[in-house]
């Protein structure tokens, strides 16, 4: 059962800070950013261009804080068949080169991982 607290209610304002709420009145919130850190930036891998690959693609990725980036690529058999990062990065949008030469054409999946993050991207490889 769900319940639904009444925003009118001077006795449901007290959830939103410890002396009383503050209805009517904007409300602040500090955030901090780290030296090195870009802000607005989120741990990413952009789709692979061209898309479908030919003999290279370029791999866009963003990286919101410093840190270690692994960036591979994967067959659908999960087989890494390239790494393109491995190593510590700085915060920012980076670029990284994949050569596809020796691969069959098919469905491959890049990876990003930042320290414990994690995301992927999809990419063709045609044939030649």
């Amino acid at each position: 059962r769900s319940v639904l607290l009444e925003n009118a209610d001077p006795a449901n304002w007290g959830a939103s800070i410890p002396d009383g709420g503050t209805p009517g009145q904007p409300n602040s919130v500090w955030v901090g950013v780290a030296p090195g850190d870009a802000p607005g930036l989120a741990d990413a891998v952009g789709p692979g261009f061209p898309n479908p690959v030919g003999s290279a693609a370029f791999i866009p990725y963003t990286v919101g804080r410093p840190g270690h980036v692994r960036l591979a690529v994967f067959n659908v058999l999960g087989q890494e068949v390239a790494r393109l990062q491995d190593s510590h990065v700085p915060a920012g949008s980076h670029q990284a080169v994949w050569r596809t030469d020796g691969l069959p054409a098919g469905l491959y999946v890049v990876r990003l991982v930042v320290d414990d993050r994690a995301g992927a991207q999809t990419v063709i490889l045609r044939a030649n």
